[in-house]
């Protein structure tokens, strides 16, 4: 009796910190979450295939859509869900290969019908032979997710048509940031949705990662990276087809794997382990040895450095009827530039060219005999570039707005044999590029540039009012050596026609000047 008192006394004491216990007691036995819009983004469960497009009257159309929607049903990590326009879109109102500039269609698409992610394909025929273009669009504000390309100058038939759609396909799954994904965990025992076809096995260990932050070409706006962390680790004990379970051997803290938690690969590159020995075998490291990492691609835009000859012809025709000429067919000649990239679509240019000399004065009793001459021109547009098979580096037409500002300064003599020349307006430029490898490595192209508002003026005498006319057309070639560094070879021709007339203050005025050149350059684009 005397112990069962002493023992409901202390139980008594005790159960106020009992109670305690209980009510610190979290009802979830797994308390920390760690949440990623990011990554939840990239979690694919369900997909819709948009309508198909070809530029060949839709003979590619209703096959791309038709193994599109069988690839994805027989698909066993997916689900298919019909594809639905909204607001009362329809293909006429807007073509597939447009998306990536309207994320806010793709986004009301997935919410239409339930899906986390869309797949468009752009099929374009042209001289350069057939290109297939295969984009997975997703949750995370309907941008872009991977952009997949396939270019064939001799396969049009619909049989190897359908072997390139699987291929895309499966090369766009693999391009995904993970392997599998968690579909169920109790306790510690974990589901997920691969197994053998995915060449899982026993006994495997799989990391679990956290999608921290999806890196994006800033302009094209496709995946270029993730940022994850490591959060666990689970070791496959039982694997079957289409599906796998297995054990958590560790987690960064308890409860933080679950479902949908990503899953990396378990075929990560093998190292031979490297023992530390006396001294007498151990592996020297190579000299200089750095940290590989691949180049980031260009995003921004580019600089341009260009240097080469001109050969330049400058004739003058004055009133009383005599004519006089100059030039030199060797004329140093250099060009900077940039190009800044505002969208894949629409661009700003720069371009500074400049090219100086010395001419013979043809000008019969004019002195001194041998003149200087410094021709530059500069021009500042902005531009709009339609991709023809929708690929940023393919074949492509460009139009720009801008002004253009030309001198020609020509030493002083006496009397006056060639007036210095100032010439500005507002320009159209036209153009375009055209690989002509499957890379697009290689590739030509051609600009023609018009003034549609035209000003010139002369010193230090003059001829009168004048009417100019300039034009200049470049032909060049792009070979892409790295993916920064394109090497290239430029042609182009300038030509500046001016008539004179009215009273000027030159004794003898100035009838017409005809000023033409030809510029040979070589050199580089820097593209970051």
């Amino acid at each position: 009796m005397k112990y069962l008192i002493v023992f409901l006394l202390q139980f008594t004491a005790l159960n106020p910190a009992i109670s305690q216990i209980k009510n610190l007691k979290n009802d979830s036995p797994y308390p920390t979450k760690y949440l990623s819009s990011d990554d939840a983004s990239l979690t694919l469960k369900t997909l819709t295939i948009a309508p198909a497009y070809d530029n060949v009257g839709g003979i590619y159309k209703t096959t791309a859509e038709s193994v599109l929607k069988e690839l994805v049903s027989a698909d066993h990590t997916l689900a298919y869900s019909e594809f639905q326009w909204p607001n009362g879109l329809s293909i006429r109102d807007l073509r597939i290969d447009a998306f990536d500039e309207k994320p806010q269609v793709v986004q009301n698409i997935l919410g239409l019908t339930k899906s986390d992610g869309m797949i468009a394909v752009v099929t374009t025929k042209s001289p350069q032979g057939l290109n297939v273009k295969m984009t997975l669009y997703t949750r995370d504000k309907g941008f872009p997710l991977i952009d997949l390309s396939y270019q064939d100058a001799s396969t049009f038939e619909l049989v190897k048509f359908k072997d390139i759609l699987k291929n895309l396909y499966n090369a766009l799954k693999q391009k995904l940031p993970y392997k599998a994904f968690v579909t169920s965990r109790r306790g510690n025992k974990i589901t997920i949705n691969a197994g053998s076809n995915s060449n899982l096995k026993i006994g495997d260990k799989l990391s679990v990662a956290q999608i921290i932050k999806i890196n994006r070409h800033p302009k094209l706006k496709f995946m270029t990276g993730v940022e994850k962390e490591i959060i666990g680790q689970i070791i496959l004990s039982k694997v079957e087809e289409f599906s796998s379970f297995g054990d958590i051997s560790f987690e960064k803290e308890a409860g933080v794997i679950e479902k949908t938690s990503k899953l990396l690969p378990p075929d990560f590159i093998p190292y031979l382990k490297t023992e530390i020995s006396n001294g007498k075998d151990q592996p020297i490291a190579e000299a200089g040895a750095v940290e590989w990492v691949p180049e980031p691609p260009p995003q921004f835009g580019k600089f341009i450095l260009m240097g080469g000859a001109s050969d330049y012809k400058l004739a003058t025709v004055l009133t009383n009827g005599s004519a006089y000429d100059s030039g030199n067919s060797f004329s140093p000649t250099f060009q900077l530039g940039a190009e800044i990239w505002l969208t894949s679509q629409y661009f700003i240019n720069f371009k500074f060219d400049q090219l100086f000399f010395k001419g013979q004065n043809s000008l019969t009793g004019s002195f001194p005999q041998t003149l200087n001459y410094n021709v530059s021109t500069i021009d500042s547009l902005v531009g709009y570039r339609y991709a023809l098979d929708g690929n940023f580096w393919g074949p492509q037409l460009t139009v720009a707005f801008g002004y253009l500002a030309k001198s020609t300064q020509v030493s002083n003599s006496s009397p006056t044999a060639f007036t210095s020349l100032e010439s500005s307006g507002l320009e159209l430029q036209a153009g375009g590029y055209f690989p002509i490898t499957e890379k697009n490595d290689l590739g030509f192209g051609l600009d023609a540039k018009f003034l549609l508002t035209q000003r010139l003026s002369e010193s230090p005498v003059d001829s009168g009012s004048a009417s100019p006319a300039i034009s200049q057309f470049n032909l060049y070639g792009n070979y892409l050596y790295k993916s920064n560094i394109s090497l290239k070879v430029e042609i182009i021709f300038s030509s500046l026609n001016a008539s004179f007339s009215g009273q000027g203050s030159r004794s003898t005025p100035t009838q017409s000047v005809d000023e033409k050149y030809t510029s040979y350059l070589v050199g580089l684009e820097y593209l970051f």
